[in-house]
């Protein structure tokens, strides 16, 4: 076996390992092999190459008679957005390394990681499963052994045989998006410049309505009281999120505390009014009222001290149930996975006062702080290291305890001890599955019967059975009713399955509360899981896991800053949120919403995407190493594009000696982001002076960068522009034809003071000042794409508009509720100093289709012009406005490529909390759009006012698949003309799996329908 290893190339599939065995049968007999699936098995399984459930990919085959080997299938990257849907499809190619191919599908979740750890490495064995890495023929002749002998030597279709024989399974031909049209743009002159449809005197032509799930799902802990079931802390990964609380079981929910990454959570054994609750950079709060107020009681920022400055990382709390009044917190001295020290801190009084206890020598990361039942001063952590014992409150520590692992291998995320016999403890490594052990510690074994995942994160014991014991894994949730023998899987009807955050009633075992993660507290960065997700967040069961109800209704990311359309697909919008856990995508104008995860969108600032096909997604960013990230794949799959930035500053900023010494990495804060729409290869971006200081940068200056590769490299591109200015780069507008001439706008956003607009018409080898006219204090810049020399600008005192390229500037502020007087001296104040950040514009949205249509964010809401700007007027109809400025900064309001939906975010509450909410109006009737996609080597043109995509064509049923998406309850119609090699007259039509009845001329299909969200169209011959 070991010799067949030499000849093995393994390539990666969600769910599937293909491994081609070089055999000795004659190069004649050479052919490509296809695996695919219809079952998405390993939702957790990150692969290099973007699978066919994205909208856009271009495939090319060669494509013989059916039933024969498919050969040279290219799947490269796609357009839209990744949408896991009830039937994803998956397929890789192959080309084979010796004479012949053969399969061999080996399952990633059987691969014995216990066994593998310690021969390659834990973070090798991740990276095989979770991150697309590729095993050598060395390392796999290593490691073979940890597979399953039965999968490497059969298969129940060829029972007996040494060897799989080649696959005659086809590939699925997935729609490579070759073309997108929307009708031309233009400009309609309205007859009436005023609002034409009322109701109670208030202007209706809009109808604002509250698009909500924005939920990330990156629970960190939950708590539930133990003398009262009903109340129930939960923590997220989100500084917009932090703790929420809910006094009836998790029907509702409201939030208690906003700062920072919640960390842990610990409630009072008998009083469930105190609690404590970690912060992971911020030390450690306390309540005594239920929540509702709060205290600092480790490292208090306004009593700084050695905790404080320190700069340790809190991570794990707990409450002793022997003597209730003591408690214990522990941090470490690293961020994420270390071998550096932990340190103990006990309180002798619920929490209120503190002292160090002691030091964990070389434990690394802590993750879970446990006291035994009987026991107040017997504590165990579990850590990097292992599992350790402390005998004495913490003052000293054993070695790790769980000495069946390596070193490398040993690193344990949950602990638990049985509530009434504490010589049963249970540990969750994180990579080898669970240990027990029944002697307190003192000898361990593997107990993984019925895992299917072993990396393993927090496990409890039922308070109520202490038989039965909850595990939450990188995939799926486990019961055990036998104190951690065996294992059963409960996460019944789950679309996303990694989780982590986990609580059992103390009453009722079968009560239990899992959240779900997309990495581990914000440290453990071998257990981040990334790609587009849908499904996460909080759940509960009653019944032990036969269903599971999501119960985070009323939790919502409220920190909104970055917004956008994509400038051709309908309904398709993208929202970061301050310091969240990534960014969210919707098909369908809000009805669904995705989870996207990369470390970029941490902290979001602009999204931008290019107007070529594939299209291609950036985000520019004030995250070390990912200031600007993109995608090729619709948002699956995201990578670095800032490491050009540090080489590419020129002699002037170094003489203005903005560069600055960072260690030895280069960081800057971006803002503005713009990619040409007659070039996709030409980028313009720009720092900002950020004045906060809360990281180190390496340039305290507003410089602007372009790219004419796609970022690939960049150049300086600061010449004119003074970027010693305490200013940001908030914004860069393109040329629609020419992408040498192109704007920047200022900002005071995060940064200090605007000093207008600038202008270059050589790429940005020249910039300089257009603001005749204009007040200086910019908040957004939108460009007329029929007449590119007419430009409007929100500023704090109005909209201005520019018909000569910014040559003068012009107030357009009729009916918009400005303060402004338009004197002689306010003009010269303006265009020197600018306004104040208190009232005036601060975003625009130009409708796409019709110029001439603008709508502008105030402080009272929602303004529409029909005439470019001579005259405004409210459209406020369904917004929750209130005495407080709605709008605290720049990125919130956008309208989609057809001009029929506009979407704004808004603070509602009356004392400006900057807690804000998005919401849509839509705008019938809806607008067709053209698409062109690419299936099985021929054209398949459809014609739809939803957005579709998803697009492939099943050899095996006979069927084409695609989905439609829009904004419920709108009438839509889809238009489709079948390419004959596809399919051939009379077909049979289905959405989501019910009979339509279509209209059909030849090979042309058409169907009128509600929008539902997103729905799967299938189309069959009439056999």
């Amino acid at each position: 076996m070991l010799a067949i290893a030499r000849n093995i190339l393994i390539l990666f599939s969600v769910g599937l390992i293909v491994i081609l065995v070089g055999c000795s049968s004659s190069p004649s007999n050479q052919t490509t092999a296809i695996e695919t699936e219809t079952e998405m098995d390993h939702e957790d399984i990150e692969v290099s190459t973007p699978t066919p459930i994205v909208t856009a990919s271009t495939v090319s085959d060669s494509q013989n008679e059916k039933g024969k080997e498919q050969e040279n299938l290219e799947q490269q990257t796609e357009d839209s957005i990744a949408i896991p849907e009830s039937t994803p499809i998956k397929s890789i190619s192959a080309t084979p390394v010796t004479t012949a191919t053969t399969n061999i599908k080996l399952d990633p979740k059987t691969l014995d990681v216990g066994c593998a750890n310690p021969i390659l490495g834990s973070s090798v064995i991740d990276e095989i499963r979770f991150k697309g890495r590729q095993l050598t023929a060395t390392e796999l002749e290593k490691i073979l052994h940890c597979f399953p002998e039965q999968e490497l030597t059969q298969d129940p279709k060829y029972a007996g045989e040494e060897y799989l024989q080649p696959s005659t399974e086809n590939p699925i031909p997935v729609g490579n998006i070759r073309n997108v049209s929307l009708p031309t743009s233009n400009h309609a002159v309205s007859k009436n410049v005023q609002c034409e449809v009322f109701e109670d005197k208030e202007c209706t032509e809009l109808r604002w309505e509250r698009i909500d799930g924005l939920l990330a799902g990156a629970i960190t802990s939950i708590q539930v009281a133990p003398t009262d079931s009903e109340v129930i802390y939960a923590g997220i990964d989100s500084n917009s999120m932090s703790l929420w609380r809910s006094l009836n079981s998790g029907k509702n929910w409201e939030k208690v505390y906003q700062w920072a990454h919640a960390s842990d959570v610990a409630i009072n054994p008998i009083n469930p009014s105190t609690i404590l609750y970690s912060e992971l950079e911020e030390g450690v709060y306390r309540s005594t009222d239920g929540g509702s107020s709060w205290k600092s009681v480790i490292g208090d920022r306004d009593r700084p001290d050695w905790v404080r400055s320190s700069g340790l990382y809190f991570k794990a709390l707990t409450f002793s149930t022997h003597s209730p009044q003591v408690a214990y917190a522990v941090a470490s001295v690293d961020r994420g996975p270390s071998s550096g020290s932990a340190e103990v801190f006990v309180s002798a009084d619920g929490g209120q006062n503190w002292n160090h206890s002691g030091t964990c020598k070389n434990c690394g990361s802590v993750y879970a702080v446990v006291v035994e039942p009987d026991n107040s001063t017997n504590i165990w952590l579990s850590a990097d290291s292992g599992v350790h014992l402390s005998d004495d409150g913490g003052a000293n520590w054993s070695d790790n305890l769980l000495t069946n692992l390596s070193s490398a291998g040993s690193a344990t995320i949950g602990l638990s001890i049985n509530p009434t016999n504490s010589e049963i403890i249970i540990a969750a490594t994180s990579s080898s599955g669970v240990y027990r052990s029944a002697d307190k510690g003192e000898t361990w074994k593997q107990s993984n019967t019925g895992l299917g995942e072993l990396h393993t994160h927090q496990v409890e014991f039922a308070l109520s059975d202490p038989n039965i014991i909850w595990l939450t894994t990188h995939d799926g949730v486990y019961q055990s009713t036998d104190t951690g023998q065996t294992w059963t899987r409960r996460d019944n009807g789950w679309k996303y399955t990694f989780t982590d955050a986990l609580s059992i009633d103390p009453y009722d075992s079968d009560v239990v509360y899992v959240g779900t993660a997309v990495e581990l507290q914000t440290a453990h960065a071998n257990h981040i899981n990334t790609g587009i997700h849908e499904g996460g967040g909080l759940y509960k069961t009653v019944n032990g896991g036969e269903d599971w109800l999501q119960i985070d209704q009323d939790m919502e990311e409220s920190s909104v800053v970055a917004m956008a359309t994509h400038p051709y697909l309908p309904f398709s919008l993208w929202v970061g949120d301050k310091a969240g856990r990534g960014a969210f995508v919707t098909p369908d104008a809000g009805e669904t919403w995705l989870h996207a995860t990369w470390s970029g969108a941490h902290y979001p600032m602009v999204f931008a995407f290019s107007h070529s096909f594939p299209s291609k997604h950036f985000l520019s960013s004030a995250m070390t190493g990912e200031e600007l990230t993109v995608s090729d794949d619709g948002g699956l799959n995201w990578r670095s594009l800032a490491n050009g930035l540090g080489t590419a500053i020129d002699q002037s900023s170094r003489a203005s000696r903005l560069p600055s010494e960072t260690g030895n990495y280069f960081h800057v804060h971006l803002h503005g982001l713009a990619v040409s729409p007659s070039d996709p290869d030409i980028l313009y971006t720009g720092t900002i002076y950020d004045p906060s200081l809360t990281e180190e940068y390496s340039m305290m200056g507003a410089v602007i960068f372009t790219s004419r590769d796609g970022g690939k490299t960049w150049k300086e591109s600061s010449n004119g522009f003074p970027i010693d200015t305490p200013t940001s780069l908030n914004a860069f507008v393109i040329h629609p034809t020419d992408p040498n001439v192109a704007y920047a706008m200022t900002s005071s956003y995060e940064s200090e003071r605007p000093i207008g607009i600038f202008k270059t018409e050589n790429g940005g080898s020249n910039w300089r000042a257009v603001n005749k006219g204009l007040d200086l204090n910019t908040r957004d810049l939108q460009i007329d794409p029929v007449y590119p020399e007419t430009l409007y600008a929100a500023t704090g005192s109005g909209v201005y508009k520019t018909t000569d390229g910014a040559a003068s500037w012009i107030l357009l502020s009729e009916g918009l509720p400005t303060s402004g007087s338009g004197s002689v001296q306010e003009k010269l104040l303006l265009s020197t100093i600018g306004s104040d950040d208190r009232g005036g514009i601060w975003d625009l949205a130009i409708n796409p289709l019709n110029p001439l249509q603008i709508y502008a964010a105030t402080n009272k809401g929602v303004y529409k012009t029909k005439n470019g700007g001579e005259y405004w007027y409210a459209v406020n109809f369904g917004l929750p406005l209130s005495e407080g400025n709605p709008f605290w900064h720049d990125r919130v309001l956008e309208i989609d490529a057809t001009g029929t939906v506009l979407y704004v975010c808004l603070d509602p509450s009356p004392n400006g909390d900057r807690v804000t909410h998005i919401y849509r109006a839509v705008m019938e009737p809806l607008v067709p759009v053209k698409y062109q996609f690419e299936v099985n080597g021929d054209f398949l043109e459809i014609e739809s006012t939803s957005q579709i995509y998803n697009t492939y064509y099943d050899q095996d049923e006979q069927a084409l698949h695609f989905t439609v998406a829009g904004p419920s309850q709108t009438k839509a119609e889809t238009i489709l003309n079948v390419p004959v090699s596809l399919l051939v007259k009379p077909f049979v039509v289905t959405m989501d799996g019910k009979p339509i009845t279509p209209s059909s001329n030849g090979q042309q299909i058409s169907f009128e329908y509600l929008h539902l969200g997103r729905v799967e169209v299938i189309v069959k011959e009439n056999r």
